[in-house]
């Protein structure tokens, strides 16, 4: 796995691996986007459940 410098600099490997980097950034992001969401929306629930003090 451990390539060398001339290797790891090389056009194709680097775009294949920001190719890589994108997909997962972008699907990371939804995911990201969901989850706060859902947290926004179940910490309302709980302010809304929870008696103010």
């Amino acid at each position: 796995m451990h390539a060398g410098k001339r290797q790891e600099r090389s056009p194709s490997i680097e775009n294949k691996a920001i190719a890589k980097a994108r997909k997962r950034g972008a699907l990371c992001k939804l995911e990201g986007t969901f989850r706060a969401r859902a947290y926004k929306f179940v910490r309302k629930e709980i302010r809304l459940a929870t008696p103010s003090h």
